[in-house]
């Protein structure tokens, strides 16, 4: 696979990132000499790797969890070695450019993202009037659309996939992903959207990527103003002593990773989360026409 040697900076979730893979089609170049994260290509050692719970293109993520490394393995496409928040080490058996970082930038990432100690989960988050607002849901509760529908109204989506949080002074920042949107065909055909010329997103046959402004797309930290846990049944806020466990449903990472520190961790985190910011349990709305309302009385009201 020839990933174009480029060795630039780039900026996502808060990271200057340095990779020997040319980013430029997804990510905003960083003139910062201060690097965080070092991506790059390496001869990685045999494991035994542990199945996951974690699929990702019909293929089930394998893992090795040590003291200073994790290794993370998808047959047919790649593995990584992750280490100490600052390094991303892949082999990559793919031909497919964009394949590839589909998988580095979703449980890798997601992975380094953990071990610099900051607040993961798995949801989409949209920007309103400069503020932050997180949607969460089971698998199937249309995260993704949600965020696709207020992208279509004009609000930059800042992430569809990988939510990422620092608590600072009782406050709540989420950290900006990149400006891509995976999303359904039938979302797309539901919410009047043309697909034609939209790229695959390696993902199905049948899921694209809507592409934002790479140049206008934030990559600054944004205050979080509400989380919002979509769901089929109820509506108003969640009681703070609920807040771990219905934030653990949404850890959007291989459960081995959850050690008895990393428990702790969440659950402190959770506690202090749900008392900085609003968490509310929102019934989402049945069909495209109730979700394009909802989305303009939501953004009214923020």
């Amino acid at each position: 696979m020839d990933l174009g040697i480029k060795q630039n900076n780039y900026l996502a979730f808060g990271l200057v990132i340095q990779c020997d893979i040319d980013l430029s089609d997804m990510l905003p170049i960083s003139y910062h000499t201060d690097v965080d994260l070092v991506i790059s290509a390496k001869t990685i050692e045999s494991k035994s790797y542990q199945k996951t719970q974690v699929y990702r293109k019909n293929t089930q993520a394998e893992i090795v969890v040590e003291p200073q490394a994790v290794y993370l393995h998808w047959p047919a496409t790649a593995t990584f070695k992750i280490s100490d928040g600052k390094t991303i080490d892949y082999h990559s058996y793919t031909n497919e450019d964009q394949e590839f970082k589909l998988f580095l930038f979703s449980e890798a990432i997601g992975i380094i993202l953990l071990q610099r100690d900051l607040f993961v989960l798995h949801a989409s988050a949209t920007q309103i009037n400069g503020k932050g607002h997180i949607f969460l849901g089971e698998p199937g509760a249309g995260k993704s659309t949600t965020a696709a529908a207020f992208w279509q109204a004009g609000h930059t989506v800042l992430t569809d996939d990988l939510a990422v949080l620092k608590i600072h002074d009782n406050e709540v920042f989420l950290f900006p992903a990149f400006p891509q949107i995976k999303i359904w065909r039938s979302a797309l055909a539901g919410l009047d959207i043309d697909f034609t010329g939209l790229r695959s997103s390696f993902e199905g046959r049948e899921k694209f990527l809507i592409q934002q402004e790479i140049e206008l797309f934030n990559q600054k930290p944004v205050k979080v103003s509400q989380i919002n846990i979509l769901n089929l049944d109820e509506d108003g806020d969640l009681p703070t002593y609920k807040a771990p466990v219905e934030l653990l449903k949404h850890f959007p990472l291989p459960n081995q990773l959850l050690s008895s520190t990393m428990i702790r961790k969440h659950f402190e985190g959770s506690v202090t989360l749900a008392k900085s910011t609003k968490i509310r349990l929102m019934r989402r709305p049945e069909g495209f026409l109730n979700l394009r309302n909802f989305v303009e009385h939501y953004a009214a009201e923020c």
